[in-house]
């Protein structure tokens, strides 16, 4: 019993390795950064300027910790160089800001630059920009910039200012976070390679930098370098700027784009350029988009992925190299909940059951940056990691009033539940470790037997004047 009680303990730590989703993910031009559950950041793929912040260039094939923190709370890949915002002990602040990576032209923020492109600039360690401040609450890494929102509304930028897309009115490099105009009703900001997008609390947009493409929307192709306004309306509520083209979504679900479109990246059924915001289709029920170059990705409300633009590298997941000027759909699934685009490859979370969350990822493979442990390249989405959810949620248990008493446990024939509240079970689910629902229904015996069961760890789903209640228990 005792060898048995050891090996059960073993494979429910192992289990716990697995409890851990990713919740938040961000695809740079050839490396990925994620963030899970419980706090940590994971990176991969290629790091050549130090862009994973692992003290290293070594790139990396399969999802890798970064550091022992377990603070970080959202995450932005740029071209060569990352952002990320830490959490922190005042609850009505979100976080501290912090940069690595390529540095050339200042966009990690920390006052250092090598204006002769050296790597001695790069970061290869997570630092901390902004001086103390803690109400960080948005960022974007761009190609050579970067931009964050604080807490107050406020707009700050750095980094490369060439085309204008720090967007304070000059061509000057800033080599630390600069607040851009006094405006305080700032939501959210989009970085693309050289221009800018940022919404605003009224749900109109605004854009700067580069426009030679039209990716300002502005109906000119004039570079702007302040903040200028997107005749789009006041409800916009998604926003994304890829390297030369933008993509929106509005409040009523319906998708809009503008800018270059030699790929197809616009996905209104042509390879010309657009000026000004243009619907893409007649459907009013996108929720997410993301793009890069020359292909973009969309999901909507139903779950279903689509895709459309370039595919030389696969980067459309639909199993050939042909590109699509429509957004197409990307198999049947309806379970796709975020995705972030790369260069020439796609990351994205789906639920494959209704206990198991995964990491999938599709394109181009070359540095490692799908982290499925290769670099070869991948046609169609390929899961790499797979969480179980269940087995999160019961680790959560250590910080909530665990209300359900299982006995004995462990327990070879009979199970007994019971309710610290003492409140009706209605019915119970008895799910193994994989996430399969091994028995199911009304709770009308003070027993339950678990005779049928092979050895291993389970976990049981207690029905309950309407609240669900969560326990586990070992078959020996």
């Amino acid at each position: 019993m005792k060898k048995l009680l050891i090996s059960s303990l073993i494979t429910l730590f192992s289990l716990n390795g697995l409890a851990q989703c990713f919740t938040q993910i961000s695809a740079g031009a050839y490396h990925t950064l994620a963030i899970k559950s419980d706090g940590t950041l994971w990176g991969w793929g290629s790091n050549g300027y130090g862009q994973l912040g692992d003290g290293t260039r070594q790139q990396k094939i399969v999802p890798t910790q970064i550091g022992k923190e377990t603070t970080w709370k959202k995450v932005s890949c740029g071209e060569y160089h990352s952002l990320a915002i830490k959490t922190n002990a005042n609850p009505k602040l979100d976080g501290t800001l912090w940069a690595w990576g390529s540095n050339e032209y200042g966009q990690i923020g920390n006052n250092e630059v090598n204006p002769f492109l050296d790597t001695i600039a790069d970061q290869l360690l997570p630092v901390q920009i902004g001086g103390s401040a803690n109400n960080w609450v948005d960022i974007s890494a761009g190609g050579l910039h970067s931009l964050a929102i604080k807490g107050n509304g406020t707009l700050w930028a750095w980094g490369d200012a060439n085309a204008g897309q720090l967007g304070n009115g000059d061509k000057i490099d800033k080599l630390i976070p600069t607040q851009i105009g006094i405006e305080t009703d700032w939501l959210s900001v989009s970085a693309g390679y050289l221009h800018s997008i940022g919404l605003k609390s009224d749900n109109s947009i605004r854009a700067w930098g580069q426009n030679i493409y039209g990716q300002l929307g502005d109906d000119t192709r004039i570079n702007k370098f302040t903040p200028t306004v997107v005749v789009l309306g006041n409800d916009i509520k998604k926003i994304d700027a890829s390297e030369t083209h933008t993509l929106a979504i509005k409040t009523d679900g319906s998708l809009w784009a503008w800018g270059s479109n030699g790929y197809g990246q616009l996905g209104n059924m042509s390879y010309n350029s657009q000026f000004k915001p243009i619907q893409i289709g007649e459907d009013y029920n996108w929720v997410e988009i993301s793009s890069t170059g020359t292909f973009s990705v969309g999901l909507k409300e139903t779950g279903t992925l689509w895709v459309w633009g370039d595919n030389n590298k696969g980067q459309l997941g639909i199993d050939n190299t042909f590109g699509k000027i429509l957004p197409f759909q990307v198999g049947a699934a309806t379970n796709w909940q975020s995705i972030s685009a790369g260069s020439e490859f796609v990351i994205a979370r789906n639920v494959s059951s209704r206990f198991f969350n995964n990491l999938s990822a599709w394109g181009d493979n070359s540095y490692g940056q799908l982290g499925d442990g290769t670099t070869i390249r991948k046609f169609i989405p390929t899961q790499m990691v797979s969480c179980n959810v269940l087995v999160q949620s019961l680790d959560n248990e250590n910080h909530e009033e665990n209300k359900l008493t299982l006995t004995p446990n462990p327990a070879s024939d009979f199970i007994n539940i019971s309710n610290t509240n003492n409140s009706k079970i209605d019915k119970y689910s008895i799910v193994d470790a994989l996430g399969q629902v091994i028995k199911e229904e009304k709770y009308d015996k003070p027993e339950i037997n678990i005779q049928q069961l092979k050895s291993g760890l389970y976990f049981i789903l207690v029905e309950s004047e309407c609240e669900t209640h969560k326990s586990k228990f070992i078959k020996p």
